[in-house]
């Protein structure tokens, strides 16, 4: 498990669209998915923020499922399909639209 928790595709048993589910150790203190939780909750409505559909523990495990975006940027790196130069670029563009 990483640092911040796993991520898996999933799928919505109501509606069959597919959501991120993040998982991570809930006996985690202080608790990082939860900050990561209050984080969008804070951000929620701005533009390439997911909407969080729940966020809760199950036995030992943290979970937020979230809205879908697509691939993330770190698999594009990873399949070598975005340079890891433009990496910064793409950080600092993202950083300064949360800040408008």
């Amino acid at each position: 498990m990483g640092s911040l928790g796993d991520v898996y595709l999933g799928k919505d048993i109501r509606t069959g669209a597919e959501v991120a589910v993040k998982i991570g150790r809930a006996d985690d203190s202080p608790s990082t998915l939860g900050h990561e939780y209050d984080v969008y909750k804070t951000t929620a409505g701005s533009v390439g923020i997911p909407t969080v559909w729940w966020y809760g523990k199950e036995g030992n495990r943290e979970v937020i499922v979230l809205e879908h975006l697509g691939t993330s940027l770190g698999d594009l790196i990873n399949e070598q399909q975005v340079e890891q130069s433009k990496t910064f670029l793409y950080a600092s563009q993202m950083v300064c639209s949360l800040r408008t």
